[in-house]
């Protein structure tokens, strides 16, 4: 888990806030957000 933290608090900067959990999360996107 700290592996993807670790990339998501880098994408935080670059990209929005939907975007970054979508993007770390690719498998766990539709956990993270149940709206995708």
């Amino acid at each position: 888990m700290a592996k993807y933290r670790s990339k998501k608090r880098r994408r935080r900067t670059r990209e929005p806030l939907n975007f970054p959990v979508a993007v770390e999360l690719e498998g766990s996107a539709e956990a993270a957000m149940p709206s995708v």
